[in-house]
């Protein structure tokens, strides 16, 4: 053994001496590619340094232009808290006017200005820099150079400081605001030319080198004398290249042409923090990276080693060619005596094969007389041909005659239903891997009148010795019938779980052992159950857990009791309810069915009352309040009509009688007529209503005029903006809400005071809204008395001293809510109330 390994190896070594040349330009190959290895890293390291330090110094530069103009914003933030400025705002304040004194504070203020500007041009060496200051009206008050053209008016907004660049007037304004009492109340512009921002920059070099501010769209600042060479279009698009990379100024990045000079130029173009200003720094390429041998150089060593080995490898190519010829030519020798060998060997086989055939053919007679004593269709796949046996009876269970479908995979493939094709082929694959060892599969087949069959396969594979499948055979069985009943049986199984599913009421089912089999989903939402918590518990168990979460007034004695009544007989109460203690208190109805089912015993009914419950519990408040109010005006009628009856009394007495009876007569037919009202509200829900764009000034207007209240005892201000859009409503309805909020405002305004009606446009979401606010100055309520005081029959005066029946304030947040819109009250004590109503406009708002 050790002989033949060293024959082996002795003739490897023999072979490898042959390819010598390969071998040598290999090994020099590999030396000189570690070199240029090697050198192609340190070039790229020590272009990425000088890269580096280009973007380096370039985003040191841009925070230095940030820090100058930062020191721009600070002056002009001194310039806004001048003590000229200060006093000018308190003389305002104190009602001075223009001819005696204010116009005096004005030229304070301008000399003032004056001085900071020559101050500033001196500093910065700007010529003329501007200071203005404007009221919070965008009005011109103060004006260092006062006769010159009145500049735009200012942009700011907020509260901080700002600097705008307007690249288009050459100018750089600073803007800080003035601050007055806490609030903003004027704003101060400081304006120079745009060359200042030029001041710390490098405008241009011996060696090509120069910088340059551009806006976010391209336009460049005047102030700089370096020849870009570079048209307003292609600033444009060095705008949009990314920032703080170098890029090389190539026909690549502009489609004109380009300046000669400007093909070895490269730029960095990095945003300046704070400003919308990006800086473009120039540098010529040699200049960064001159020091660096030319990439071409590389480029050509490493061509050369290419083109050396590819030499080597086709000397050897050529080598091993002839060496294969030679092989090729001994082997053909090889093979013409193996052939003669072999056709001896042939005339034995074909003696043995006619004795198989003779066999076969006694095989074949049996297994058909087999065939044709089952009712189950045969098949019977030689996987290798693809060739496809199909009995008689396999074809006829279909409606097709022998004729009618060919002996081939490819027909029995055709006749599978598009949906079950690919998971018929995947458990053949299966099986023919081995994964399972009976192939069994149910699919649908085609008919020959287009009908689909369901059709049970079953059948398993012969594996070769390399564990190859060669042959696969089987039966086709017709489960059409036991498929529809299953079909029938699942449909009705999936309705039953569509309507437990969806059902808003909640349904527990327990076993044949009585244990919790199945709980729907209404029955976790309503009582925060978790499904796996509560099945397989026991009726016992489930019982104990539910009336613990039961509240003490309304116990739960469980589902045992429930079943034991309705077996012994005894008639069920008419309701049994319980009350769960979780958040909402929601009251339950629970009932309980038997069933005779194997494997369902009893199912548990509950359903969610607490609407019901809670409206009977409002029905029978609201019943009590109307007739405590009611009763209060009749007990009076009644009395006073009972003493006329049974006394005689003057004329003036009688009088002052009747007016007390007619009084309460009027004050009960209001509570009446209220009543309807919400009455009436209640039961149409706005469907009566006649919803029209509606112009609020003139309804408010007209419900003044209506009310006839002393105007000089509460004096009414109107703050209806003219563009006040139009609501959506129905005016009666509408006039009928501004009645009664008004006449709250005066009766709730003993002393007099005035009121407010003030209007304006709200964008609430994506709606367009429009707020009427009504103010008055009267005794106010506090925060328990606000949020109580839409209810029925609430007044938040207890004395008696202020007449009213308690539901106007109910009918306006009903009718309100109807339109689409809402109400808020605030009020404090003795210092008034304001109610706001949200009407919808008759325009639909814009996202």
């Amino acid at each position: 053994m050790n002989q033949g390994v060293r024959i082996a190896a002795r003739a490897k070594f023999q072979q490898l001496l042959k390819r010598w040349p390969l071998l040598l330009a290999t090994a020099f190959t590999l030396y000189s590619a570690l070199l240029l290895s090697y050198t192609v890293n340190t070039w790229q390291r020590m272009r990425q340094d000088a890269t580096d330090y280009l973007l380096a110094d370039n985003q040191r530069r841009a925070a230095t232009l940030r820090d100058f103009s930062d020191q721009l914003i600070d002056t002009t933030i001194a310039g806004a808290d001048l003590a000229e400025i200060r006093t000018f705002l308190l003389n305002r304040d104190l009602g001075m006017s223009p001819r005696y004194g204010l116009n005096s504070s004005i030229a304070v203020i301008e000399q003032r200005f004056q001085q900071l500007s020559e101050r500033l041009e001196r500093r910065w060496n700007v010529s003329s820099p501007r200071i203005i200051f404007y009221s919070e009206d965008n009005e011109l008050i103060a004006d260092s150079h006062r006769g010159e053209p009145e500049p735009p008016p200012p942009l700011l907004t907020g509260m901080q400081p700002h600097m705008r660049v307007d690249p288009w007037r050459g100018r750089v304004e600073l803007m800080a605001p003035v601050m007055h009492k806490g609030k903003r109340d004027g704003i101060v512009v400081k304006s120079m030319h745009e060359s200042i921002l030029y001041r710390n920059m490098i405008a241009s070099s011996s060696l090509g080198h120069g910088e340059l501010l551009l806006t976010s769209e391209g336009k460049p600042l005047t102030g700089f004398n370096f020849d870009t060479r570079l048209t307003s279009g292609q600033l444009r698009t060095l705008v949009k290249l990314p920032d703080n990379r170098v890029h090389e100024i190539k026909s690549e990045f502009f489609k004109e042409p380009i300046d000669e000079f400007l093909s070895e130029i490269l730029i960095v173009k990095t945003p300046v923090p704070g400003t919308a200003l990006v800086l473009v720094s120039f540098v010529p390429e040699n200049l960064i990276y001159g020091h660096l041998p030319s990439r071409y150089n590389l480029i050509v060593a490493g061509a050369l080693l290419l083109l050396m080995v590819l030499g080597a490898i086709k000397m050897d190519r050529m080598r091993r060619e002839a060496d294969t010829l030679a092989d090729n030519i001994r082997a053909a020798e090889q093979q013409q005596a193996i052939t003669e060998f072999r056709n001896i060997e042939l005339s034995e086989e074909i003696e043995r094969r006619l004795i198989v055939e003779k066999v076969l053919a006694e095989t074949q007679e049996r297994w058909e007389l087999a065939i044709a004593g089952t009712n189950d269709g045969i098949w019977d796949w030689h996987i290798r041909s693809g060739d496809l046996f199909l009995s008689s009876r396999w074809k006829s269970m279909l409606g097709y005659l022998d004729s009618d479908v060919s002996n081939h995979l490819d027909s029995w493939a055709g006749l599978l239903h598009p949906e079950d094709r690919d998971r018929v082929f995947a458990e053949v694959d299966r099986h023919l891997r081995g994964d399972i060892g009976f192939y069994q599969c149910s699919m649908r087949m085609r008919c020959k009148d287009g009908s689909y069959k369901w059709i049970l396969a079953r059948g398993r594979a012969l594996f070769d010795a390399t564990g190859n499948a060669v042959r696969m055979a089987g039966s086709h069985t017709d489960i059409s019938k036991q498929r529809e009943s299953e079909d029938r049986i699942a449909d009705r199984n999936a309705q039953l779980d569509a309507i437990f599913s969806l059902s808003p009421d909640a349904f527990v089912s327990f076993d044949a052992a009585r244990r919790v089999k199945h709980a729907n989903p209404a029955f976790l939402d309503m009582t925060g159950y978790k499904e796996a918590d509560i099945v397989e518990l026991d009726e016992d168990a489930f019982s104990a857990r539910l009336a613990n979460d039961c509240l003490p007034a309304t116990p739960f004695e469980g589902v045992t009791a429930m079943r034991l009544a309705q077996e012994s007989g005894e008639s069920a109460p008419p309701r049994l309810l319980i009350e769960l203690a979780g958040p909402g208190k929601r009251v339950i109805e629970l009932k309980l069915r038997l069933a005779d089912a194997t494997t369902v015993s009893q199912i548990l009914y509950l359903r969610d009352v607490t609407h019901e419950v809670e409206v009977d519990r409002m029905k029978s408040e609201f019943l009590s309040h109307a007739a405590h109010e009611l009763r209060t005006p009749m007990a009076s009628i009644y009395g006073f009509t009972e003493l006329l009856v049974a006394q005689d009394f003057d004329a003036e007495t009688r009088k002052d009688l009747l007016q007390t009876i007619h009084k309460q007569t009027a004050w009960l037919i209001e509570i009446i007529n209220e009543l309807l009202d919400i009455s009436r509200i209640e039961s149409r829900r706005g469907k009566d209503f006649k919803v029209e764009p509606v112009t609020l000034a003139p309804l408010v207007i007209d419900v003044l005029s209506s009310m006839q209240f002393d105007a000089e005892r509460w004096p009414v201000t109107l703050n209806l903006p003219a563009n006040l859009p139009v609501v959506r409503a129905d005016a009666p309805k509408l006039r009928q809400v501004l009645l009664n909020i008004l006449g709250n405002a005066v009766k709730y305004s003993p002393q007099g005071g005035g009121i407010v009606i003030a209007g304006a446009s709200r964008l609430v979401g994506v709606k367009a809204m429009v707020s009427l606010a009504i103010t008055d100055h009267g005794i106010g309520m506090t925060e328990e008395q606000v949020a109580h005081a839409c209810e029925r029959f609430y007044r938040a005066d207890t004395s008696g001293n202020i007449p009213g029946t308690g539901l106007g304030m109910a009918i306006v947040k009903e009718v309100v809510e109807l339109l689409g819109g809402s109400i808020d009250i605030a009020s404090a004590p003795n210092l008034g109330t304001t109610v706001t109503i949200l009407l919808p406009t008759a325009l639909i708002a814009k996202p």
